[in-house]
């Protein structure tokens, strides 16, 4: 007979607080979306949708630095559950009372799960049972989820779970500009450049976002553009 273990999170107030989470750059329409949801007394759950390496966690925790200073969010922790707990959810020898507990356990937050869609993605049983499993907490007001998806992974999502889709608002992010990129380009440079010293112009970091949006084999902006930078130093 196996025990179920309580569900574990992250507290990443304590984290906003010491400043360990990353601070966003631009995505002002995105970060108003994310607020306005989240302060809905109903209707208050987000997915974040977009490429791989676009900035999809780094939006959420992002907002979340910024919130945390906020009074209005003074009653509401920001927790992030591990992926893990989902595999606890996909075990049939644990039974839905168990997890249900767990569930009903966690305090009035905001409770971020990254890479859901990777997670769940083709696998229908666990997300009927996670469906199951959450919606009374999405329905409710105490707890406002934000997962993120790849475009694929919530294409397959809404196509076969309209319903658990529909109680969410889609968040789309799209490619930032070059002149927000170049800034997310300089605040990486003191780190990537700690040991070499190199100098880079403004005008070197413009060249690297031009290059690698000629080249999207590369991957996503602006993760490809931080990878040529460090290649290059």
């Amino acid at each position: 007979m196996s025990t179920f273990k309580k569900i574990t999170y992250y507290d990443l107030r304590e984290e906003a607080i010491a400043k360990r989470l990353p601070s966003v750059i631009g995505r002002a329409d995105e970060l108003n979306r994310l607020n306005r949801v989240v302060s809905r007394r109903i209707n208050n759950n987000a997915l974040i949708v977009g490429p791989d390496g676009i900035g999809k966690t780094a939006l959420v925790y992002g907002w979340m630095r910024r919130m945390s200073r906020r009074t209005e969010y003074q009653s509401l922790a920001f927790l992030q559950l591990d992926t893990e707990h989902l595999y606890f959810l996909g075990d049939n020898s644990v039974s839905e009372e168990q997890c249900t507990e767990a569930l009903e356990n966690l305090p009035p937050c905001v409770l971020f799960i990254d890479d859901f869609g990777r997670e769940v993605y083709k696998k229908a049983d666990l997300v009927q049972r996670i469906y199951r499993l959450y919606r009374q907490v999405l329905t409710g007001r105490d707890v406002r989820l934000v997962l993120t998806l790849e475009p694929q992974e919530y294409a397959w999502l809404e196509r076969e779970h309209p319903a658990f889709v529909r109680l969410f608002e889609t968040i789309a992010i799209k490619n930032q500009t070059t002149s927000e990129c170049a800034r997310i380009l300089a605040k990486a440079l003191p780190r990537l450049n700690a040991h070499h010293h190199v100098i880079v112009s403004d005008a070197s970091l413009r060249e690297i976002i031009s290059y690698a949006e000629r080249f999207p084999s590369l991957g996503q902006l602006p993760k490809s553009a931080i990878t040529i930078l460090d290649e290059a130093i």
